[in-house]
């Protein structure tokens, strides 16, 4: 399973205009990281996700949270217990 984890950030990384990704778990510690993001807070993409929850009617799938910087866009969301941050490069 680990090896399987390992090639999705991979995948992810090849996908165009990827500049990194970064996964935790639902008590935020860190699965694994590529890119750019191998030095983000992993506890704060599960905060952001877990709040942004309060905003989204009751019953639906997570949301997914985009936040734009002067350098990149990242998508945050949560998908099979597993909390996703991927940075992308702006379009």
């Amino acid at each position: 399973m680990e090896n399987n984890f390992q090639e999705t950030l991979d995948k992810i990384m090849t996908e165009e205009g990827v500049l990194g990704v970064a996964c935790n778990n639902a008590e935020g510690a860190l699965l694994g990281a590529r890119g750019v993001a191998s030095d983000t807070a992993p506890g704060l993409i599960t905060s952001i996700v877990q709040l942004s929850r309060q905003l989204s009617k009751s019953g639906e799938a997570s949301p997914l949270v985009c936040i734009e910087s002067s350098d990149y866009n990242v998508m945050l969301y949560q998908t099979r217990g597993v909390y996703f941050a991927v940075f992308r490069r702006k379009s």
